[in-house]
């Protein structure tokens, strides 16, 4: 309790040097330490989300920050700004690997809270990135067969079956085509 109080403290502290002013990324630096002192040693979960928001609002790229917020949302259920933080940061990011997998985690997260198209929209576009993304084509499939016409989920594992290398994994996608076909015989 001792030491909750005076992390706490510290972190106030640091929040007023950084409510001064300053070189902007001093200032971020003393906010992201705020919200990491708040974080894993006060477990304070609100002020340490408000304190790495406004890291990131002085830099955006601060990658730290950025992934202890996601954390953090993540554990307190806070979808909506989750996903907020995860389309901010994808319009920032300059690397295809890294915007592939923030694509897939908005994709995984309107899946999450029933959102089908918007969770399409972001595995087609891991895949304008990724031709050969073979999760994307699996979940499109999976969705596609789940919530669309037999032909969409036909052409989704269609999609995949060059992609794959494993013969398991093609004898199921096979099996799958031969049980949407048989399913659908009379279409």
């Amino acid at each position: 309790a001792q030491s909750d109080l005076l992390t706490r403290e510290t972190a106030d502290a640091m929040t007023r040097r950084a409510s001064l002013g300053g070189e902007p990324r001093t200032v971020a630096a003393l906010h992201h330490f705020a919200g990491v002192a708040l974080m894993y040693k006060a477990h304070a979960a609100e002020p340490a989300i408000a304190a790495l928001r406004r890291a990131l609002e002085l830099e955006p790229g601060h990658v730290d920050s950025f992934v202890r917020l996601r954390i953090l949302l993540e554990h307190t259920g806070s979808r909506d700004g989750l996903a907020a933080l995860l389309r901010h940061r994808l319009e920032l990011e300059p690397d295809r690997a890294a915007q592939v997998e923030l694509h897939r985690l908005l994709a995984e997260h309107w899946c999450t809270v029933g959102d089908r198209d918007a969770a399409m929209q972001h595995y087609r576009a891991v895949l304008k990135l990724d031709p050969a993304d073979v999760r994307a084509h699996a979940a499109i499939a999976d969705l596609a067969s789940e919530h669309a016409g037999w032909q969409d989920a036909v052409s989704a594992v269609m999609a995949r079956v060059p992609l794959e290398r494993d013969p398991n994994t093609l004898r199921t996608l096979h099996y799958r085509l031969g049980a949407l076909y048989a399913d659908h015989d009379d279409d």
